[in-house]
Parts: C-alpha cells; structure tokens; sequence
C-alpha cells in the first residue's frame, strides 16, 4: 500500500491544479460540476487534494537528492 502513496499524492495534486487551471481559466469548477448535489463528497475531495499537496510538499527532499545525484 506504501508504495502507491506517492503516486497517488502526486495524481490528486495535478488533478487538483487542473481543476484550479479551469477554474480560472473558464470559470468552470469540475468537481463541482461533477459533484454539486452532495457537497459531502465534493468538500471531502478537496480535502483529500489538499492533504495530498501536503504531503507531496514532504516529497521536495526526495526529488532535490535525486536531481542532485543525477547531475554528478
């Protein structure tokens, strides 16, 4: 299961900014578009989203150590 957290984070994250992307761009929110008639579900995916960008700001240590390595 570990295994898949990272990759998860990462998939919520992007999601998340092209939902904002539409958002701004077209004045269209697709999770709300998609979920409007429960807003439990709709606000539980933001929050979910969220704490994946949180979590994926952990993995900017992970990904600096790599970039580095891979320059030398």
């Amino acid at each position: 299961m570990k295994q898949y957290l990272k990759p998860l984070a990462l998939l919520l994250t992007i999601v998340g900014g092209i939902n904002w992307l539409t958002f701004a761009l077209f004045d269209l929110n697709i999770v709300n578009s998609i979920f409007a008639s429960f807003p439990g579900i709709e606000k539980f995916i933001y929050i979910v989203v969220g704490l994946s960008a949180i979590y994926s700001m952990s993995l900017f240590k992970e990904v600096c150590s790599i970039s580095c390595d891979s320059k030398r």
